[in-house]
């Protein structure tokens, strides 16, 4: 326990004493955060979801919708999905088209929208009307086939620095366990650092422990300080529930510091490593739903994106801070996916590792 505590000093020292570590670890996250926080607060067109795009009314509906200038059309599993996320402030409206367009008289259209925001929530009142009405003309030569009926559902506004916030935790998680981790494990083979430690009497399981436990240490002091920055200096209402928010940050590391292992142990050379960790970070850092929800990708991508890692713990850590959800359906599929890749990363790491 003395030689672990000692090399978790050491290590957290020569951390420290890294500005390029110290920079990448605070400052770079910051960065993104203030310039994509107010970036976002420009007007931008409503997100809407259409029920039911397969069928005659969803089709026309949606097609309406998605080549509309001031609304985009969003994609959610379900309908259930699409009123959470509407109650998120993640959606500005859910349209529930009939069945058939067989009238007259007119089929009724419900449209779900979230009145937290009374202004807000009249100028997406008028938004689907004006929608509702093209869908109308759309059907030419008949009389109007739709009819709104609008239903209210009480929920919290969402901003775009809230929304943002959870997603900067995630990436930093990934950020520091792949580049932190993996540029290091190759740097210590290279000048035979992992070899020499072979040679003394401490257990290897010791140093290893050590390294995770200082990339634990110093990435949750970063996640720290970026969220009371986010909370305290930008104004950011997210709900911060310590230890389940914890738990899944530990998880999420934990797996990306299994692959920052993985990568490790299969490179030889400082100069293989960073395309190693490029090509794995950034697909998950532009098309997790850091920036932008997932629901916006192509249904082809959206298919795939939804099985990253950086996919499950963004979606964990909005369901906790955006929506103040608790354990159910949704906190249960991102902690299995987590759990299911940090059980795979460990197990092809116990047979790709090197320590030369």
């Amino acid at each position: 326990m003395r030689a672990y505590l000692a090399l978790v000093r050491g290590l957290l020292r020569s951390t420290l004493r890294n500005r390029q570590a110290l920079f990448w670890t605070f400052f770079s996250p910051l960065v993104l955060m203030l310039v994509f926080s107010f970036l976002g607060n420009a007007s931008s067109p409503a997100k809407v979801y259409v029920q039911g795009e397969a069928g005659p009314a969803g089709r026309i509906v949606a097609g309406v919708v998605a080549h509309a200038g001031a609304a985009t059309l969003v994609h959610e599993p379900s309908l259930d999905r699409a009123l959470a996320a509407l109650r998120e402030g993640r959606l500005d409206a859910v349209l529930v088209p009939p069945d058939t367009v067989a009238g007259p008289p007119p089929e009724p259209l419900t449209a779900y929208v979230n009145t937290t925001n009374y202004v807000q929530a009249q100028a997406t009142k008028g938004l689907v009307a004006a929608l509702v009405a093209e869908a109308n003309q759309a059907l030419a030569a008949r009389p109007p086939a739709f009819v709104v009926r609008f239903r209210t559902v009480a929920g919290r506004t969402v901003s775009y620095l809230d929304f943002l916030v959870p997603g900067i935790l995630a990436m930093m998680a990934m950020n520091n366990s792949l580049f932190g981790l993996a540029g290091t494990l190759t740097r210590w083979k290279e000048k035979g650092v992992l070899r020499r430690f072979l040679a003394t009497p401490m257990p290897p399981v010791v140093f290893l422990g050590a390294t995770v436990t200082n990339h634990l240490l110093t990435g949750f002091l970063g996640l720290a300080v970026v969220l009371a920055v986010a909370v305290f200096g930008l104004n950011a209402h997210v709900a911060v529930p310590l230890l389940p928010v914890a738990a899944l940050l530990v998880l999420g590391v934990a797996c990306f510091l299994g692959i920052g292992f993985l990568i490790g142990g299969v490179a030889r050379t400082q100069e293989a490593v960073m395309p190693l960790v490029n090509l794995v970070a950034f697909p998950m850092m532009f098309l997790s739903g850091v920036f932008f929800p997932v629901s916006t990708l192509p249904p082809f991508l959206r298919d795939v994106v939804g099985w990253f890692p950086l996919t499950f713990l963004v979606d964990g850590l909005r369901h906790l801070m955006n929506a103040g959800g608790g354990w159910d359906a949704v906190m249960t599929h991102d902690v299995l996916g987590l759990a299911a890749w940090l059980a795979v990363v460990v197990a092809a790491t116990t047979r790709t590792w090197r320590w030369e």
